[in-house]
This record gives structure tokens, C-alpha cells and sequence, in this order.
């Protein structure tokens, strides 16, 4: 209990106009935030009516308690937002990669539209050396044609595509 036995609730008061201004200083100098300050302190003050049957009844007991009270809310408070702060950036970077990726589809599915509209022979060449990654003499080997023949093919599909497709839709195609 307080050090007026007689009523507990005069002596909170006593120690609270005695404490609250250096109380509030001391939370506005370690949260850099007068609102915040004003309502840890206030929070400190709430757990020591609480729990001033368990606090050593010596003033000095209370005032140590009040201001380790106040800076473990206050690093209570620091560790929320900074675990706020990764959760927003963590749901930015997750939105960002959804729209990256619908955007890649949306993509995709332009060029490969586009790829369509080339002749039937250009088409297969063009998927084989480009989609698929095989050389000119591969392909030429796996459509029985010439490999001067598989580079014309590239070079007029290229020329049909660029004129079809964005540049950044181009550039993704190269």
C-alpha cells in the first residue's frame, strides 16, 4: 500500500502529481512521441493501482516501478510496430509478386497470341528455337530443313512479333 494507509486512494494521488510530470518527461524522451508518452504513462500508473498490494510500500519502491513500467511499455510498444511495419512491408512485397505475376500471364498470353499469327512453319520454328531453347542446327535436324532456312524463319517471325508486340513485350521474347 501507499504511504497513507488510512486512504489509498489520496496517497495514489499524492504520488501521482508528485511523479507524473517527470514520469511523462522521461516516456516523451524514451518514445520520442507526446501522445504515445501520455498514454504509456497512463498505462503505468493503471498497473500500479493494480498491483500496489505486491510493491514494497516504500515511495522510492513505486517510483522504481513506475519507470520500469513505463520503458517496458515502451519497448512493448516499439517491438509491436516494428512487428507492424514488417507485416505491411511483407504484404507489399506478396501483392507486388501477385500482380507481377498476373501481369507475366497477361504477358504470356499476348506473345503467344501473337505467335499464333505467324505462318504454320514459322510457328514451329519459332517455339523450337526460342520457346524451347534448341539450336538453329536442332531444329534444322528436327524439321528436316536447312538451318539457313531455320534462321529465316527466326529473322521474319522476329520482324512480324516486334511489330505486333510492346517493346517490353518484345524485349521478354528475346
Amino acid at each position: 500500500m501507499f504511504l497513507n494507509n488510512n486512504n489509498p486512494q489520496l496517497a495514489f494521488r499524492e504520488f501521482y502529481d508528485q511523479t507524473h510530470g517527470k514520469a511523462y518527461r522521461f516516456a516523451v524522451k524514451h518514445s520520442n512521441n507526446e501522445f504515445l508518452a501520455e498514454e504509456i504513462v497512463q498505462t503505468a500508473y493503471l498497473k500500479i493501482w493494480e498491483k500496489q498490494d505486491n510493491i514494497h510500500p516504500e515511495f522510492i519502491a513505486f517510483k522504481s516501478y513506475l519507470y520500469t513500467t513505463i520503458k517496458n511499455l515502451i519497448y512493448k510498444e516499439y517491438h509491436r510496430k516494428v512487428t507492424e511495419q514488417a507485416a505491411i512491408i511483407n504484404y507489399q512485397i506478396y501483392e507486388s509478386e501477385i500482380n507481377q505475376n498476373d501481369n507475366m500471364d497477361e504477358l504470356l498470353l499476348k506473345v503467344n497470341l501473337a505467335v499464333e499469327t505467324l505462318p504454320k512453319r514459322q510457328q514451329e520454328v519459332f517455339r523450337l528455337v526460342k520457346m524451347s531453347g534448341l539450336t538453329y542446327r536442332q531444329a534444322a535436324k528436327q524439321l528436316e530443313i536447312s538451318e539457313s532456312t531455320v534462321e529465316k524463319h527466326i529473322i521474319s517471325s522476329l520482324k512480324k512479333l516486334r511489330s505486333l508486340l510492346s517493346d517490353f513485350a518484345y524485349t521478354i521474347l528475346l
